[in-house]
């Protein structure tokens, strides 16, 4: 070992001393010149320890002065001052590419990262060593252009490209491009103009560029990623970039991050047409109006009219404009977003039909459209049906096609497509999975707790669980409310064994609600009782009759006194008196509110179902 170490130290005298985290810069130090001494012997380490302490003490001296340098310097580009940067730099004990964070991130890392002032960066760039790229990256593996991709700073962005475009297809230590860490921290803006760098450097120089980022399954996690952070137009770009999809990641992404349905009144905002029709027929009428019965009155009623009109139909000409402009940050954005994703969609179904064999289409929308299914993304599920027609015939890994999946999930949108197919859909009436449930046996399970938890109280779970039941029950054959399964069980055996907790559950809550409404009832009624019998002022000791008898006060009081009684009344069925009791107890107090609204669209509210369209489906 000492002949090992004495012939290296006499082929390099200056020997790099690392040491662990408590110092975490390397630095050069002369060792020869203060460890004269080679640990030959017992005698010697006196001599040797005392030249090695003179060591480590002028090593722990250089290293506080090397990290208050840094520290400084560190602190000056956070604060953008390049003035004490450059001196520092000027100075030689630092260089723009030395480590100065324990995160090994350099003066360039730190500039990049905090400040978005393109000059500053450009400044430093040019004190770069000669002969020296520019792709230093800290401990985590990111280049300069990772990190301003992190950040969102497009400006350096502009710069780090144009000084070394290799650095677009970098990879940190993650295997994530620049372009993949700008998606996946949602910077819309630094991730297309990463994008049109992309394009330009294919363009400029050939594709492979093209080939490395969009193409295999690195090239469809990249896609996915732009689709999780809900950025449906930059996807569609990126889309256009792909001779063809690696496998169903980017389906099944689509189907887990699609919007929400458009309502009704979304959807035809977005082309104005009820806007439309509703200043036409406005015109029309005032016009008929004027025409017709403004002759008929006086000068100045004809003149009352006339300006009536004129201002009328001078909103209704300029009312669509207005709402346009006053609905734009609200309902223009979702509608906007809701059809970049449709159309991302359709482009996604298209590359698949497009580069693909027809009998390979299943192992790209199987498991898409179970999971569309699944959280109820009926936009999802009926384009693949309309892309991809067998996809109807899907099973999962339980043999459940997707109506089934749908009935057992709880997705009343996706059932609802069932409506919509033509003779196809009296299939699903008798069928049956591998344990000889119908439709009926899956609707009688217990609903997923994610849905079950969407619906306050354990009485209204088990109202909507009935409603659920009952749709079906009237969909499938008459046969199928009684028929057994592998189990011997019925569909309202299923139903019944399934629910028992809820049930119980459900009594419970509905008995503590209506006991607590009815308590507060009490209360209010021995109040009003004993208000009523208690009379302001007192009664005529001789007639028996109240004093302010004749006070309209009196009168007042004796009214809203007996209606306070009479809305205290206590309750007796559940839940339709339930409602009822809630009703006349918020005339005295105002709480509860949202359980009554709760419980009048459970129960005599629209169908869970929604609405049924008239369109085909398959």
């Amino acid at each position: 070992m000492a002949s090992s170490s004495s012939s290296s130290n006499e082929s390099n005298p200056y020997v790099m001393v690392e040491v662990g985290e408590e110092y975490p810069y390397p630095t050069h130090v002369c060792a020869p010149n203060l460890v004269t001494l080679k640990l030959s012997c017992r005698d010697e380490y006196s001599m040797w320890k005392t030249q090695m302490l003179c060591l480590l003490a002028s090593y722990d001296e250089q290293d506080k002065k090397r990290a208050e340098l840094h520290q400084i310097v560190y602190q000056a580009t956070v604060a953008g001052n390049w003035n004490l940067v450059h001196v520092i730099l000027k100075t030689g004990q630092i260089t723009v590419i030395d480590k100065i964070t324990n995160n090994e991130n350099t003066v360039l890392h730190v500039a990049v990262g905090t400040t978005k002032k393109s000059e500053f960066l450009e400044n430093l760039l040019k004190l770069i060593p000669e002969n020296t790229p520019i792709d230093v990256r800290n401990s985590n593996g990111s280049t300069l252009l990772h990190v301003a991709a992190i950040v969102g700073n497009t400006e350096a962005v502009n710069v780090l490209v144009e000084k070394n475009r290799d650095l677009l297809l970098a990879v940190d230590n993650e295997g994530h491009t620049p372009l993949a860490v700008a998606l996946s921290n949602m910077h819309t803006e630094t991730s297309n103009q990463l994008l049109l760098h992309i394009n330009a450097e294919k363009e400029k120089f050939s594709s492979s560029i093209g080939d490395a980022l969009f193409s295999g399954t690195s090239g469809d996690d990249l896609l996915v990623t732009a689709i999780s952070s809900k950025d449906f137009r930059l996807a569609r770009k990126m889309m256009r970039k792909y001779k063809a999809l690696h496998g169903d990641a980017v389906m099944v992404a689509l189907a887990q991050n699609f919007p929400c349905e458009l309502s009704i009144l979304e959807e035809y905002i977005g082309t104005y047409i009820i806007l439309f029709r509703v200043t036409r027929f406005l015109e029309a009428s005032f016009n008929y109006m004027v025409f017709r019965w403004v002759p008929l009155c006086g000068s100045w009623v004809g003149k009352i009219i006339r300006l009536f009109y004129t201002g009328t139909v001078w909103i209704v000409l300029h009312f669509p404009p207005i709402f346009k402009i006053l609905e734009r940050p609200f309902i223009k954005k979702r509608v906007q977003i809701h059809q970049d994703a449709y159309r991302l969609l359709v482009d996604a179904c298209s590359k698949i039909k497009s580069c693909k064999d027809s009998r390979c289409y299943h192992h790209y929308y199987t498991n898409p459209i179970f999971e569309a299914t699944r959280l109820d993304a009926c936009v999802v599920v009926s384009s693949i049906i309309s892309e991809f027609p067998n996809a109807v015939w899907s099973v999962n890994e339980n043999g459940h096609n997707f109506i089934q999946y749908a009935v057992i999930n709880r997705s009343e949108k996706v059932y609802n497509l069932l409506y919509q197919m033509s003779e196809h859909k009296n299939i699903y009436r008798t069928i049956k999975d591998s344990f000889g449930n119908n439709l009926l046996h899956l609707a009688g399970r217990l609903a997923p707790a994610n849905k079950l938890n969407l619906i306050s109280g354990a009485a209204l779970q088990i109202q909507r669980e009935l409603q659920r039941f009952k749709e079906v029950e009237r969909f499938v054959c008459p046969l199928n409310v009684v028929q057994k399964n592998s189990f011997h069980e019925t569909p309202q055996m299923v139903f019944t064994r399934e629910h028992k907790e809820l049930v119980i559950e459900g009594e419970k809550w509905m008995k503590a609600t209506a006991e607590s409404y009815t308590i507060t009832a009490a209360l209010i009624t021995t109040i009003m009782f004993a208000a009523a019998i208690t009379v302001p002022g007192g009664n005529n000791q001789e007639k028996g009759i109240p004093i302010f008898s004749h006070a309209k006060a009196f009168t007042i009081f004796a009214i809203s006194d007996a209606i306070s009684l009479f809305a205290s009344d206590f309750l007796f069925k559940l839940p339709s008196k339930l409602i009822i009791g809630l009703a006349m107890l918020f005339i005295s107090t105002t709480s509860m509110f949202r359980l009554v609204i709760d419980l009048i669209s459970t129960t005599y509210g629209l169908s869970i179902f929604g609405r049924k369209r008239n369109s085909v489906l398959y």
